[in-house]
């Protein structure tokens, strides 16, 4: 039997049910390990009549030897290796289904890369270590992120020990199996923030826990969380206070001004809420001081170029820049990394998975151009960032999601990822045009800069890969903050009232029926209609679907 008589049965994987509560009971998963395990045929050609053709000797020992079926009715039986289980067969039977259906002539390539992380899962390395920046500290390349694997977004602010009444006790049971997971794999650093709902709390509660029972140190951690900036010192101080006592900590290493989004931010920082940071620096409480952002690039650089900070949280990814994507003349947040680098400060690369691209549901164009390298959407997307950045924070909704990111850090692959850059890079010139690329971004205004708000910058930048590489999951992801802010526009307000209220996510979508000349007068006219036919049709532009979904359980805040 070939390669390609047994792979001819990789139908489209089942949609994942967004009401099974658990991976197992997911048909998707279910299905996945069925053709695995269920199906003799599958098992006995991939071991015995496909090892001379591809690399299968580690995917099927993983198979075989992990098969919870062989522990049914086990007291003692692992349900967080159970659930593991059936979401890497779901992710397995994705993988070679697109490579089947989108590249089959690099087939072998596919499965020597899946191989080789099924090799790494087997006997893993330990996540390789960094100095950060001028803090002194060795963080390890990949963070543990906490704003997926709280029970809910609502409760912040509510106090520790009645806020863990309402925590299901199989929520807190997956938060500690992803830390301690992460520690395993020599992750030293956890990240959260007073505005992720239950995740201080939980945190708390884990670390205590996992102390106590010898697992690790205080020490062996680097804690990091973020608190908004607020109107007044006092109660800046009071919601550090806040994060302290759900941390159950009495020291906070990297402790971040949270949001640093907005023009408006500036002087309040430095003249009402840094010396508070710089007060509790100095007794201790706090290690080091930094920022998070989701704002203008020149504002993250007004920032960053004060040397007040000894590392920036921000979004810089082969796929964008998030919110900051186009500005800075299509440069946007590489030159804000290329002056924190400069200025000494540790780079801490937000969301590469999820705001880099969703590249947990690639579209079919980005699964081509990596599985034709022999290297999945999600190592290329950490492959990257993990040359421009210290450290990438990974949001674990479960502890396989560390799977992907993991076994790029300690498997690093430039040849490959500068592979997919050189084909996905042609692929974006070919399909808008190389002028169009080059000056499409100059003088075109972000949401700041204009009287109506509209996100220019972030609306070409879409544009550009929805046309290009068929990300539309991704700007539709996108776009969602940006409807948000238009349903909330006040004409009746100036535009600095309304800005007032944008979040994390600034600036608003395009009304189609309104003429943007004016905006747009500092851009190339030779680019102002094309600009303008975008934002008239910016809706149908984006919408639609395409890719395949590796996401088998919906995570507990999502719910």
């Amino acid at each position: 039997m070939s390669l390609s008589s047994v792979l001819s049965s990789f139908l489209p994987p089942p949609v994942p049910s967004d009401s099974a509560s658990t991976i197992s009971s997911n048909p998707a998963s279910l299905s996945a390990k069925s053709f695995f395990i269920n199906d003799e045929k599958t098992l006995q050609t991939l071991e015995n009549e496909l090892k001379n053709e591809v690399q299968v000797d580690a995917i099927v020992t993983y198979i075989k030897d992990n098969d919870p079926d062989k522990e049914e009715g086990n007291p003692n039986r692992n349900e967080f290796k159970v659930q593991t289980y059936y979401g890497r067969m779901y992710k397995l039977y994705c993988t070679i289904h697109l490579a089947l259906t989108l590249t089959p002539s690099s087939l072998p390539l596919t499965f020597t890369y899946l191989n080789s992380k099924y090799t790494f899962l087997l006997s893993p390395s330990p996540c390789p270590l960094v100095p950060f920046g001028r803090t002194g500290l060795q963080i390890s390349t990949i963070t543990c992120g906490s704003m997926r694997y709280q029970q809910s977004w609502k409760g912040a602010s509510v106090k520790t020990e009645t806020l863990m009444d309402d925590i299901e006790a199989e929520s807190q049971r997956n938060l500690e199996n992803c830390i301690l997971r992460a520690f395993k794999m020599g992750v030293n650093h956890f990240e959260t923030a007073r505005g992720y709902g239950t995740s201080e709390h939980q945190m708390g509660l884990a670390f205590k826990n996992l102390i106590a029972a010898g697992e690790f140190k205080r020490s062996d951690i680097i804690i990091q969380t973020k608190v908004n900036p607020k109107p007044t010192a006092l109660e800046f101080r009071a919601e550090i206070d806040k994060s302290l006592e759900a941390l159950q900590i009495d020291y906070i290493d990297l402790f971040s001004f949270h949001g640093l989004n907005k023009y408006s931010q500036y002087d309040l920082v430095f003249n009402e809420l840094y010396g508070v940071a710089l007060s509790l620096k100095t007794s201790g409480v706090i290690k080091h001081i930094g920022f998070s952002t989701h704002g203008p690039s020149d504002l993250i650089y007004k920032f960053i170029e004060t040397e007040k900070f000894e590392y920036v949280n921000l979004h810089y990814h082969f796929f964008g820049s998030y919110t900051a994507s186009g500005q800075f003349d299509g440069e946007a947040n590489g030159r804000c990394v290329e002056k924190a680098r400069e200025l000494g400060m540790g780079v801490f690369c937000i969301s590469p998975v999820d705001k880099g691209g969703a590249l947990y549901y690639p579209s079919d164009v980005v699964s081509e151009a990596t599985l034709g390298e022999g290297i999945g959407a999600v190592e290329f997307g950490v492959g990257w960032c993990l040359t421009k950045h210290d450290t990438l924070t990974i949001g674990v909704a479960r502890e396989e999601d560390f799977d992907e990111p993991l076994f790029e850090a300690s498997n690093t692959s430039p040849s490959k990822i500068s592979a997919v850059v050189s084909t996905l890079t042609k692929k974006l010139e070919d399909t808008h045009g190389k002028d169009w690329i080059f000056t499409c971004y100059k003088g075109l205004p972000h949401c700041f800069e204009t009287p109506t708000g509209v996100s220019f910058t972030n609306i070409v930048y879409n544009y550009n890969l929805v046309n290009a590489f068929g990300m539309k999951y991704y700007a539709q992801q996108r776009e969602n903050g940006n409807r948000t802010n238009r349903s909330k526009w006040d004409d009746s307000k100036t535009p600095d009232e309304n800005r007032k209220d944008w979040g994390y996510v600034p600036g608003m979508s395009p009304l189609p029926d309104v003429d943007y000349s004016e905006d747009l007068s500092k851009c190339p006219p030779e680019n102002v209609e094309r600009i303008k036919h975008i934002c008239a049709n910016y809706a149908s532009i984006i919408e639609g679907e395409g890719g395949v979904d590796f996401r088998a359980w919906k995570a507990y805040p999502e719910r």
